[in-house]
């Protein structure tokens, strides 16, 4: 109730002073202050949280028959001629979205890491978007360079069918990989959890998604023949490498920003 009060008395004091001349207009603070508005107190960011969890709700409701079908087939192979398949995936693309959304949760919850980490001092709200910004390219990148190994992988070695399940299996995980990270950052943003703590359950509901998707990737090129040592090689070349890419390019972001600012 008193913090209500001197809130109030601030603003009335200070709209008083536009009509005196003989009273200084000067803002609070020492000239040239940087401000630092905590996360969960940044107005674009709650924003955006607002939108992004109004916006999940929607695009759920919309692919709830496709949903259906992929949580009851979960540990089935795939069936690219069946009708049921045909017809749920006419809604699998809303699950698109998830996918755009976690690049910038991802990104979220990559910053608040490392800030209560301390490997990352900001001083000011402009740099907090910069490095939100550069997170969320830097996950962008990763994406677009697991694409084109998948690209390539399966142009070389695999059929247009087997290409085809295993690109719509890939969509529906890495969809639901994304859409997992939205309940962390919630978690962290208004349910008072440590950044380590969100993150740790996500990555644990990741790892559970993509030891799935292996699965599923497995029946997909490799059961007929039971090539262990193909099925290793792949998981390197598509799952592996790109991890590592993305944890450098994250890790050399956070230095640049910590030396320069």
């Amino acid at each position: 109730m008193s913090d209500t009060i001197d809130i109030y008395q601030n603003f009335f004091s200070a709209t008083s002073r536009l009509w005196h001349d003989g009273l200084s207009l000067k803002n609070l603070g020492e000239s040239g202050e940087l401000i630092n508005t905590p996360l969960q107190y940044d107005s674009w960011v709650n924003l955006f949280m607002v939108i992004f969890f109004t916006l999940s709700v929607v695009m759920i409701i919309k692919a709830r028959g496709y949903l259906s079908y992929k949580f009851h087939n979960l540990t089935r192979r795939p069936l690219l001629n069946s009708t049921i398949l045909f017809e749920a995936s006419k809604k699998a693309s809303y699950l698109t979205y998830f996918i755009y959304q976690g690049i910038f949760v991802a990104s979220l919850l990559c910053y608040a890491y490392v800030i209560e980490a301390g490997a990352l001092p900001l001083a000011s709200d402009n740099v907090r978007y910069l490095a939100l910004g550069l997170f969320a390219l830097a996950f962008l990148g990763y994406l677009a360079i697991r694409k084109c190994a998948i690209v390539i992988t399966h142009a070389t070695f695999f059929d247009r069918q087997q290409r085809n399940m295993s690109k719509m299996e890939r969509h529906f995980f890495l969809a639901l990989e994304s859409a997992t990270l939205l309940p962390a950052a919630i978690a962290y943003m208004y349910l008072g959890c440590s950044a380590e703590k969100s993150i740790f359950v996500a990555i644990l509901m990741i790892i559970i998604s993509k030891t799935l998707s292996l699965y599923k990737q497995y029946l997909i090129f490799f059961s007929k023949n039971s090539r262990f040592l193909r099925f290793f090689l792949y998981l390197c070349t598509l799952e592996a490498i790109p991890v590592a890419i993305l944890i450098g390019i994250l890790g050399f972001i956070t230095h640049t920003l910590s030396t320069n600012f």
